[in-house]
């Protein structure tokens, strides 16, 4: 991270040199830091979640009610992004030269879980309430990863750009994307049986796990993005397209041959899952019989992209599309309704979701503007979690600020 902020720097006072040299035609600068969180599940109340993001006690109840609304494959997923930019705009945007206008760093979390419901039991309750059963553990995947990116960004040439019903590509970004986090865990097909008395367990899976170190750069690559206006009221935006060679990841696959695996004495109450004291006692036996063998395995892997249509459908009315190429996010559409101050500094906006990582979310989003040159914007999405955090499920924020010179 240390690293990561010392490019930033360096690239940005090489940056601020550069445009010196162009002031003259320079309308402004702009300087944005912006946050922005999405959570949620298709299966997991908001009860739980808040409890497992912030961490806290989770009851047996409420891990109960929780298995019973669990249908027999559910989702659960987050996005965290933090992103600092430098911008130039220029004055005339009608231009057939390339021009370099932005530089930005971001940290970017993707994680992604699609787990059965005999599995979220086993992970929750541990295996004692499921003595003499098989728990099938089929169709699981978790995808998980956290990178850095340093990214130019250029606006692009064009006679005509803003030209009504014309498409035209605005401008385009280039990073370096650094890894330091990475796990994918997949289960095709499994099941685990525990002994009525909780002497053993037979164990059968069909699985695939990469896993990285923690907190290193462990991979890096290179990353794309792209601005483009299809006509006069609709934009088409895509981010963090690119791919990182991982050079320091372990990568386990087990044989199409699936094979019973028992262990001795592993009987896991829900108390011991909170302790962990399990996992030290019998950390070897399982490292040695559950997890498949060092298998090499393709050292590349895709970053997870974004997406985003944006249309105006009136003056108050707009409705974009959000895809974000991870496990257990589906396609999300977003409606924003402008409900308060059109010509004012203080703007207010009624949002509406469908998909994403949750089913429905009800929000709200500001626009204001502190003195002449501040400009601060928030988004909420999920006030239906918050006020029934029981009954609902899924929660998205972000906050932005951005100031001119």
């Amino acid at each position: 991270m240390k690293t990561s902020i010392k490019l930033f720097f360096i690239s940005f006072a090489f940056l601020l040199s550069a445009s010196a040299q162009i002031k003259d035609t320079i309308i402004s600068r702009e300087v944005s830091v912006s946050y922005m969180v999405d959570l949620g599940s298709t299966g997991i109340n908001n009860q739980m979640l808040y409890k497992l993001g912030l961490g806290g006690y989770i009851s047996p109840a409420i891990i109960q009610k929780n298995h019973n609304n669990i249908a027999n494959a559910s989702t659960l997923g987050s996005y965290n992004t933090i992103n600092a930019n430098y911008t130039i705009n220029y004055k005339n945007p009608d231009s057939m030269r390339m021009r370099l206008n932005s530089f930005s760093i971001q940290q970017i979390s993707a994680q992604g879980f699609v787990f059965s419901r005999d599995l979220f039991g086993l992970v929750f309750q541990g295996n004692s309430p499921y003595l003499g059963r098989s728990l099938r553990l089929d169709n699981s995947h978790l995808q998980a990863m956290k990178y850095y990116s340093l990214d130019v960004g250029f606006q692009l040439p064009s006679k005509q750009a803003m030209e009504a019903n014309k498409f035209q590509l605005i401008s385009a970004k280039a990073g370096l994307a650094l890894v330091t986090n990475l796990l994918d865990i997949k289960i095709k097909n499994g099941q685990l049986y525990t002994d009525t008395a909780g002497d053993f367990i037979i164990a059968r899976l069909n699985s695939r796990i990469s896993a990285s170190n923690i907190n290193y750069i462990n991979g890096m690559g290179p990353s794309l993005g792209l601005v483009a206006k299809l006509n006069s009221n609709t934009y088409f935006e895509v981010s963090n397209v690119g791919f990182a060679y991982m050079f320091n990841t372990q990568n386990r696959k087990s044989s199409s041959q699936v094979n019973d695996v028992r262990i001795n004495q592993v009987q896991i109450t829900s108390a011991q899952l909170n302790n962990t004291s399990w996992a030290q006692e019998q950390a070897d036996t399982i490292l040695e019989k559950l997890l498949p063998p060092n298998v090499d395995s393709k050292p590349f892997k895709m970053l997870p992209f974004y997406l985003q249509i944006h249309n105006k459908i009136s003056n108050k009315l707009t409705v974009d599309v959000n895809y974000l190429a991870i496990k257990a996010y589906i396609p999300q559409i977003t409606g924003y309704y402008q409900i308060l101050g059109k010509h004012s500094k203080i703007q207010l906006y009624g949002i509406g979701q469908l998909g994403g990582f949750d089913t429905y979310n009800i929000g709200l989003q500001s626009k204001f503007v502190i003195g002449r040159s501040i400009y601060v914007k928030t988004h909420i999405a999920g006030l239906e979690a918050i006020a029934f955090p029981v009954l609902t499920h899924g929660l998205g924020a972000s906050a932005s600020v951005t100031t001119t010179f």
